[in-house]
């Protein structure tokens, strides 16, 4: 009988963790890196993308996060001024030690600004980035 009462006791126990994990919320899971973007001379992109780059052994390999904007917006004209903020969640970055990230901006002609920046490192990641597009560069603060 006792060893029934500690096995029911060890196993309450270890349940108010679980669920203590769930009230307070698990922190490694929220975490992000955060990208601002501005469109300060309000020119015409098709579309905007944020890749993340590695280098292994000399060969560049690229994850596709998120296509920021497309040409299916309304008046296939970006937003004046600035744009929607995107959060990459930390546990997407998993395995990207040493790498960076990296903007595409592509206008309607095709023409491509492109600007790597930052740098990956687990903890280490800066957490925010700044970024403003003008007609033909892309400044990262």
């Amino acid at each position: 009988m006792k060893i029934i009462k500690q096995t029911i006791l060890l196993v309450i126990i270890g349940l108010s963790f679980c669920s203590c994990k769930d009230l307070f919320g698990d922190d490694e899971h929220d975490k992000r890196v955060v990208f601002g973007l501005e469109n300060k001379d309000e020119t015409v992109f098709s579309k905007i993308e944020l890749f993340t780059k590695k280098d292994s052994s000399g060969t560049l390999k690229y994850g596709y996060f998120a296509s920021m904007i497309d040409s299916n917006y309304t008046n296939d004209v970006l937003p004046t001024k600035e744009l929607p903020s995107l959060g990459i969640p930390f546990r997407n970055l998993k395995g990207l030690d040493n790498g960076t990230f990296e903007i595409r901006a592509t206008k309607p002609d095709s023409s491509k600004l492109i600007k790597e920046f930052g740098f990956i490192n687990g903890d280490q990641t800066q957490k925010k980035f700044y970024l403003e597009l003008t007609n033909d560069q892309i400044t990262v603060k």
